[in-house]
């Protein structure tokens, strides 16, 4: 622990980085209490079939003209395997680990405390003492007294940067072909090293997203530094951070296990799909075709229940408007985890408190992907959709688009007279979300600022999805379907994420430390 110096946020105005090696945790001492805490929450969700995108009419009134919203897909069947997830969001005291961790290994290696692995890697030497005290050694990663507030010593939060490397798989599964390249000497064409992607992310949360999207001077102090919001989710960190806890706590648990003899090399934290992410909020592996299927993670399409919210949501976009929650436990904000009941997977806040970023990123419809009655989609196709030779409607005229559409739902049966039922209740609500999506969404590209700050913007994907709701935004959100899109590099005091873990078959670690209900 840090006693002599306070966390206090900086806004992130120039560019400072750390010479971090790749640092592994303290094994020597560990036991199987670690491996529970790194495990805490995390609930089995059994595999099944669903009904995946829109299964409901979503009321006007929802909708609130939000920029951010990307229509549902066109409903769906899609197949899941089992996964893990956490039952709750991660909260400010998990994310605090990592910030701590992250601190400690910079400062170890500021201080000259490495060791050379086996293998030749060096990594910290985590058995020494660490000396805080002014004008000592770690003097650099504290603050000048000049930018410090009241001229106190603090640490300066800008340096703390986690560096990892992970691979383009996809990109090499297109370049590789085992037809032609399969062969002895076939390292000579693909090197490994041109598929890694190294990545450097400063992972202190955006404490000023509190000013900078609401006024609320006294969160941006305390919210995730003080104790006493230990138990609420974390905010104010990007996709990218999300990614980088994941990257973090997969490496404590296969240090942690393998330091205890379990085999841990499939053992792996990450976000959750959005495929999976909608699966488990619904609770449920429901007949696709059956009546009422869900819209929430509780039956029905009712926000409240014996008169009271099911959930946390709509408090700061929503006032004046009819459903502000507060009233039942004065959440103004965002609420401790579990302040609402769980679902039938026993998942907390699958709908409000926070928006969840989820993995995979927005593609373009396609024409090929369209689809007028539900067919089972795996898993793998519902990722990759829209890659390879497909007819993506963004690149075609309104006119053309309309066209199509209309084409496929007559081929299939429908009246597609626009005076039809059919064309004012399905056709025409489609035709309008694949319009909508292509105008606002995947025709923006990065503009000069964006670039220059964030080059790596000219081979990715500009947005993100993040799912479920939150306290500041309108019911619309709430539905398991929903989604909303912000920048991979967006921090909002509403946006937080959960961890999800594939289940490996015969994994001791999984099988005697994730306890089933």
């Amino acid at each position: 622990m840090l006693p002599l110096i306070r966390l206090t946020v900086f806004l992130i105005i120039c560019t400072l980085s750390s010479s971090l090696v790749y640092a592994q945790r303290n094994t020597t001492k560990v036991s199987k209490k670690d491996l529970t805490h790194l495990l805490e929450g995390i609930k089995k969700v059994e595999g099944g079939i669903f009904l995946m995108g829109q299964t409901w009419d979503y009321p006007g009134q929802y909708l609130d003209g939000d920029s951010n919203i990307l229509y549902p897909q066109s409903a769906q069947i899609v197949q899941l395997p089992s996964f893990y997830m956490q039952s709750h969001e991660v909260t400010n005291a998990q994310y605090r680990e990592f910030v701590h961790w992250v601190r400690d290994s910079i400062a170890h290696l500021i201080a000259g405390h490495e060791i050379e692995y086996a293998d030749g890697r060096i990594g910290v030497d985590w058995e020494q003492e660490l000396d805080w005290s002014p004008g000592g050694e770690l003097e650099s990663i504290c603050s000048f007294r000049d930018e410090s507030f009241g001229g106190r010593r603090e640490l300066d939060v800008r340096l703390l940067e986690y560096q990892y490397s992970e691979y383009n798989w996809a990109k090499a599964a297109r370049d590789f072909d085992s037809g032609t390249d399969y062969i002895k000497g076939s390292y000579k064409k693909y090197n490994r090293a041109d598929y890694r992607i190294k990545s450097s992310t400063r992972v202190y949360p955006d404490t000023l997203v509190w000013v900078r999207d609401l006024t609320a001077p006294s969160m941006w102090k305390t919210y995730f530094s003080d104790p006493a919001y230990d138990d609420y989710p974390v905010v104010g960190v990007s996709y990218d951070q999300a990614k980088a806890y994941c990257h973090w706590k997969t490496n404590q648990i296969r240090a942690v296990s393998g330091k205890l003899g379990y085999k841990n090399d499939g053992l792996e934290f990450r976000l959750p799909t959005e495929a999976e992410w909608e699966y488990a909020a619904l609770g449920t592996n429901l007949d696709p075709k059956a009546e009422n299927y869900p819209v929430f993670p509780w039956s029905g399409t009712e926000l409240m229940k014996d008169g009271k919210y099911q959930a946390n949501f709509g408090t700061y976009a929503a006032t004046n408007k009819g459903y502000n929650e507060t009233e039942d436990k004065n959440m103004l904000y965002s609420s401790p985890i579990k302040s609402f009941p769980a679902n039938n997977f026993g998942l907390y806040d699958m709908a409000g408190n926070v928006a969840e970023w989820v993995l995979d990123a927005p593609l373009p419809p396609t024409l090929e992907a369209y689809q007028i009655e539900p067919t089972i989609r795996p898993l793998k196709s519902v990722i990759n959709w829209g890659e390879g030779k497909s007819t993506c409607f963004c690149d075609l005229e309104e006119n053309e688009v309309r066209s199509q559409i209309i084409e496929l739902w007559a081929a299939a049966g429908y009246d597609t007279d626009t005076t039809s039922t059919d064309y004012k209740n399905r056709i025409q609500p489609d035709i309008k979300r694949i319009l909508r999506d292509c105008q606002s969404i995947f025709n923006i590209e990065p503009n000069e600022l964006q670039l220059s700050m964030y080059p790596e913007l000219k081979d990715r994907e500009p947005f993100q999805k993040t799912k479920g709701g939150d306290w500041a935004n309108s019911p619309y959100f709430l539905a398991a379907s929903s989604r909303a899109l912000y920048s991979p590099y967006t921090a909002k005091a509403w946006i937080g994420f959960r961890v999800v873990m594939t289940y490996q078959r015969g994994s001791k670690v999984q099988e005697k430390f994730i306890k089933a209900d």
